[in-house]
């Protein structure tokens, strides 16, 4: 978002907008206005662009200004208050509805990876180019059943070291992330151990036993050359497998709420969330509603049954409103 406008992509054929840098890169920060920032929000609004994705603009200048307010920068910047902060949010939607695949998908899009239906066309090849593209598929398929099966995101995937894998453990420690091109702590800034099933642990002993690349501090998910994969790359042939099996149209990061929403099943949300590395049990219960909601289905079947019974309802005790009159009673005053 703070790209020059017009700087190409790294990766593609597009080129950035660079609103935020084209309305304020050439302004004296404490000429700009509350009146200007909100014209400029309203400017990316009527781009059609969702919601949040205005508000995420607004955190970005809003930002940029409290670090002009810090003491040891106001002499420099001269701005005595953040014109951001008084414009107004956008209110955004609600989580949509979660949508993830079942075992039976996670097996199909695993096939169609290793079938090479990812590939778009097929060009003339040598013995040895054959048997590249092979192990090349193999892998996509056991890193689609690894993703699956443990939740890891995309980031934690391309950077996985053999050297994380406690074989007799039956552990994944993931201690590090891809973040743009930089591999540093993971989203939670902390360790996390990650039981292997048998599904993901057969996955990664099949490829252990490939030629090469299988040293400590190899990538598990590796190039051809041995070299970290490029996860754009990846969530390319990700979707090309995914359309190539018929499956719906989910994202790769849809993976990781398959696997959350499948371990939620038989473990309680305080361990999912620990597994997954959320921050806030909040997102974990995200993957409760759904599950609840099925394992409520036979008794709503049963409350609305014929002839079941219905507990009679007790009725309200009648309490005397005054004193009752007799021999027991006490004598007025």
């Amino acid at each position: 978002m703070l790209a020059e406008p017009g700087t190409p992509y790294r990766r593609g054929r597009g080129r950035a907008l660079g609103r935020i840098t084209g309305a304020f890169g050439d302004r004296p920060a404490g000429e700009i206005t509350t009146t200007e920032v909100a014209a400029l929000l309203d400017q990316v609004g009527d781009a059609g662009v969702a919601r949040r994705t205005v508000n995420r603009h607004r955190e970005v200048v809003v930002a940029i200004f409290n670090f002009g307010l810090r003491p040891e920068q106001r002499g420099r910047w001269r701005i005595a208050e953040n014109p951001a902060a008084a414009t107004a949010k956008r209110r955004e939607d609600g989580p949509g509805r979660l949508e993830v695949f079942t075992v039976e998908q996670i097996e199909a899009l695993a096939r169609s990876a290793e079938q090479g239906a990812w590939r778009t066309k097929r060009t003339y090849e040598t013995a040895a180019d054959a048997g590249l593209r092979e192990a090349e598929d193999h892998q996509l398929g056991e890193l689609l059943r690894v993703a699956a099966y443990t939740g890891l995101r995309r980031g934690e995937l391309v950077v996985l070291r053999w050297r994380d894998v406690r074989w007799s453990e039956r552990v994944l420690v993931v201690e590090r992330a891809l973040s743009d091109t930089v591999e540093r702590t993971t989203k939670g800034r902390r360790v996390r151990y990650v039981p292997l099933a048998d599904q993901s642990l057969a996955a990664l002993d099949r490829l252990s036993q490939r030629p090469n690349f299988t040293a400590a501090e190899d990538y598990v998910f590796c190039s051809v050359v041995g070299d970290r994969l490029d996860p754009s790359a990846l969530r390319r042939r990700y979707i090309g497998a995914r359309d190539a099996a018929g499956l719906p149209a989910l994202r790769f990061h849809d993976l990781r709420h398959t696997a959350g929403t499948l371990l939620t099943r038989v473990l309680d949300p305080v361990t999912v969330k620990d597994l997954l590395g959320h921050a806030d049990l909040k997102t974990t219960e995200r993957y409760l509603h759904a599950i609840r909601a099925s394992q409520l289905a036979d008794a709503a079947t049963r409350a609305f049954s014929p002839g079941t019974a219905v507990p009679p309802t007790k009725p309200p005790s009648k309490r005397p409103s005054t004193v009752p009159a007799g021999p027991l009673a006490r004598p007025a005053a």
